[in-house]
């Protein structure tokens, strides 16, 4: 008896195409099984559009790596306090880690260009963390990374475990 896997060949094909396939390596390989769900939803047949769906919860951070995209202002803030805190509204990160700026700009959809450097860091203080989230196409960026992210109110103490600038 013979198997066929010619039926799994176009999802697996349009999931290396989409990212789906990178990004769910790299959920393995970093442990973060929410992710890994996500990304799986991408290889069952007919599920492929349900990826963009907003399949969010909330946790506790504490304890939590995560890496923030920023300004050298931003970062230089974040070195001196410890905390890490948008401007204005929420506060995004992500568990993605991208080793230029051009790949950063894309798969977070970030409009500021400013936006060179980064710091990986574990948050201190219990707070409540929403996502993941893939990240929507917008400022003409594809996006498809994923997000995660704090209220406007809420500040993050962070152990800064390493930051630098993005080529």
């Amino acid at each position: 008896m013979a198997v066929s896997f010619i039926p799994l060949v176009g999802p697996i094909i349009s999931c290396i195409i989409d990212g789906t396939f990178v990004d769910m390596f790299n959920a393995l390989m970093k442990g973060d099984w929410a992710t890994v769900g996500m990304c799986a939803m991408g290889f069952i047949p007919g599920a492929k559009v349900m990826k963009g769906l907003k399949a969010v919860g909330s946790f506790s951070g504490k304890g939590q790596k995560f890496v923030r995209y920023m300004s050298k202002g931003e970062l230089d803030n974040v070195l001196s306090t410890g905390k890490i805190k948008s401007k204005y509204g929420a506060t995004f990160f992500t568990k993605n880690v991208y080793k230029n700026q051009d790949t950063m700009i894309k798969r977070t959809a970030k409009q500021a260009s400013t936006d060179k450097h980064f710091v990986e860091f574990r948050i201190k203080n219990d707070v409540q963390v929403f996502g993941p989230q893939k990240v929507p196409g917008k400022y003409g960026q594809p996006g498809g990374g994923y997000q995660y992210w704090i209220g406007e109110d809420d500040v993050i103490g962070a152990d800064i475990l390493s930051y630098g600038e993005l080529r």
